[in-house]
């Protein structure tokens, strides 16, 4: 799947991702006090840095309602971080409205059932190269990377090149 084209890459001002499957690799540990625990990818955080810096604001839409993990995107400059999310949909359409957004502007990565509402909406859907086969039908663009793994990174190359004007 070819990248997507620099004019709708440079329009992008929201990316929106899911956690379990997109910002880690969707394994969740538990230990025997019952805390949880999931693994994410420096090389991710940078990415989101990356987006920041270039002006595109990141949110984290996950309908898991564990809290594992939310300190460190919120450090990574990631706001909102919405977890325990029943209608994706409704809470980035929610988001798009506080930021004066228009779906062309906006970018969403998921990788499963409840992240299609928003992936068949917005300007730029993507996924993981893990991604269930319901996803990857519908995006715009699959990363070569799994979740968790350099996914969210790929993306962030992208659209920080794009915003740079590098071609």
């Amino acid at each position: 799947m070819s990248a997507p084209s620099l004019e709708l890459l440079r329009g992008i001002r929201l990316v929106a991702l899911d956690i379990d499957g997109v910002l880690s690799d969707g394994t969740i540990s538990i230990d025997s006090d019952g805390l949880e625990r999931r693994v994410f990818d420096i090389k991710d955080g940078l990415g989101v840095v990356q987006m920041v810096q270039a002006g595109i604001s990141v949110a984290v839409i996950s309908s898991s309602s564990s809290q594992a993990g939310v300190a460190r995107l919120e450090r990574l400059g990631v706001s909102p971080v919405l977890t325990g999310v029943h209608d994706k949909w409704e809470a980035l359409e929610e988001l798009m409205v506080s930021l004066s957004l228009s779906i062309e502007n906006v970018a969403f990565m998921g990788d499963d059932l409840p992240d299609l509402p928003c992936l068949q909406r917005v300007g730029l859907p993507t996924a993981p190269a893990n991604a269930v086969s319901a996803v990857t039908d519908v995006v715009a663009w699959v990363s070569r990377q799994p979740g968790g793994r350099g996914a969210v990174r790929e993306l962030s190359d992208l659209l920080v090149q794009a915003a740079g004007g590098a071609e």
